[in-house]
């Protein structure tokens, strides 16, 4: 019977539902340029007034209906993208747009925008833009390559600038690196992952861990802010893990805590996350076999 390993490389931060689509990002133009924008600015403001009973919309910005432009895209859940613009370092809100719509917007478009930010923000609304007197935070916009997406939403880059704002007003920004090479390190790249680990715990006697302790099943592992294996788990879909499933936890983890990888930042900032690798051990060939596909960013 065919059992299979897997392990799951995921960010360490919540996530609504792992098996949606992926999801398109806001809009920030700068000048000339129109830059993807991760930071959910708007929906910030949203959350904090009193909400409606209907829990799937905001104020008319309906999550799957996409707030009365009639059409329902599954990138696109919230049903709409806002799209900011900076200023003279100040920060606005400038359009909240049919999804995919940035390229090819026409005056209906403009003039639904215009009453939706008329019917949230009211007065606040000048020359038909909104400043965001409510954002304190930071966000960065995209100056390298991608090496890393969280499958849903977010994407890192390995150079980025990082914008700290102040109530709408701009105080900060500089260019950072979310790459960090280490030496003899393993590349971050998925499939250099998936093959550095699958190399490691193919040294493993899986002939005695298959035939006395079934070890060949979904497991994930966790690479900390050091790029360092620091913790294995079993996904044993909600089944409470016995003796043996622990066993080959430990088994795992102890192979892969000598392996080194590169470090990336989130944004800037240490974190862990998880790496997945599917693997079969077939008992009639003795052989272990890696099942992973993984598509890789060019960097």
């Amino acid at each position: 019977m065919r059992k299979k390993l897997i392990i799951i490389f995921l960010l360490l931060v919540p996530i609504a539902n792992l098996k949606a689509s992926p999801q398109v990002p806001d809009y920030l133009i700068i000048i000339n340029d129109t830059l993807p924008l991760y930071q959910l600015i708007l929906e910030d403001y949203l959350h904090s007034l009193e909400q409606p009973t209907d829990s799937n919309s905001l104020f008319g910005f309906s999550f799957r209906n996409d707030f009365g432009y009639g059409v329902t895209s599954t990138n696109c859940w919230r049903g709409y993208q806002a799209v900011y613009s900076l200023e003279n370092d100040s920060l606005f809100l400038k359009y909240i747009i049919p999804c995919n719509s940035l390229r090819r917007l026409d005056a209906d478009n403009i003039n639904n925008s215009n009453e939706q930010m008329q019917k949230v923000f009211q007065e606040k609304v000048k020359n038909n833009k909104v400043f965001i007197d409510w954002f304190s935070s930071e966000f960065t916009v995209p100056k390298g390559k991608p090496i890393w997406w969280d499958g849903i939403f977010t994407t890192i880059y390995d150079k980025e600038e990082l914008y700290t704002i102040r109530k709408g007003i701009l105080v900060d920004k500089h260019i950072i690196n979310n790459y960090q090479k280490v030496k003899g390190g393993i590349s971050r790249k998925k499939q250099e992952i998936s093959k550095a680990v699958f190399n490691e715990i193919k040294k493993l006697n899986w002939k005695k861990l298959d035939d006395e302790f079934l070890c060949d099943d979904t497991y994930c592992l966790e690479i900390d802010s050091r790029g360092r294996v620091i913790n294995v788990e079993k996904n044993n879909y909600g089944v409470e893990l016995d003796e043996d499933d622990i066993y080959c936890q430990n088994v795992i983890k102890n192979q892969l805590k000598k392996l080194q990888f590169d470090i990336i930042l989130y944004h800037g900032r240490p974190f862990n996350d998880r790496f997945c690798i599917e693997v079969f051990y077939d008992d009639t060939t003795n052989e272990l076999e890696n099942w992973s596909k993984y598509e890789d960013y060019d960097y």
